[in-house]
């Protein structure tokens, strides 16, 4: 069934039977027809940049689903459902969801997966305080993993910003040697 969360409604969650559940999330139709031309295609090069349009609208779905992580209602972790042949063309993506405590499956795995993430949560609700202390110690390391993500963004940006002024000032000094600021 659908659950409304802070953020949000989700398609469907597992019922962990204490007042939280799994987001479980699937909202990718239009991977179909990049499949579709995918499979039909022989050339390589259409090949890779279908491949890489699939990886692109799937990790910003990553980003999306994670609005449904450790809310009241939902634990640290969700499912993101994909068509099937979207693993047959990149299964590196069940690492990139990884990362981000997104599990990311087929439709024919969405059970498996969503038992499994049961049995890790009553496991470590079973195991009491140490169980909530490992929770919040891989919450914290899931956030300095994002602080990290952001300052290396920040430290690209600043890199481009500074090449930029460089290319700038040796382009004015050009400029000044070669006499073309000088008043007529």
């Amino acid at each position: 069934c659908n659950l409304k969360t802070d953020n949000g409604e989700v398609e469907f969650a597992w019922n962990l039977e204490d007042g939280k559940y799994i987001p479980i999330d699937s909202k990718l139709p239009d991977v179909f027809e990049l499949i579709d031309r995918y499979n039909s295609s022989e050339d390589l090069e259409e090949q890779k940049a279908l491949k890489k349009e699939v990886v692109e609208k799937v990790k910003k779905e990553i980003r999306n689903v994670q609005k449904y992580q450790n809310l009241p209602n939902t634990i640290d972790r969700c499912v993101l459902v994909v068509p099937d042949g979207v693993l047959d063309i990149a299964p590196e993506l069940i690492g990139m969801g990884r990362e981000s405590n997104v599990y990311i499956c087929g439709y024919r795995d969405v059970l498996h997966i969503a038992h499994m993430l049961n049995e890790q949560y009553m496991y470590l609700k079973r195991q009491g305080d140490i169980g909530r202390y490992i929770q919040t110690i891989n919450l914290l390391y899931q956030t300095l993993d994002k602080i990290t993500k952001k300052i290396e963004a920040i430290n690209k940006g600043i890199e481009i910003i500074r090449n930029a002024s460089d290319e700038i000032t040796h382009n004015i000094k050009s400029a000044q040697r070669e006499g073309i600021n000088k008043p007529l």
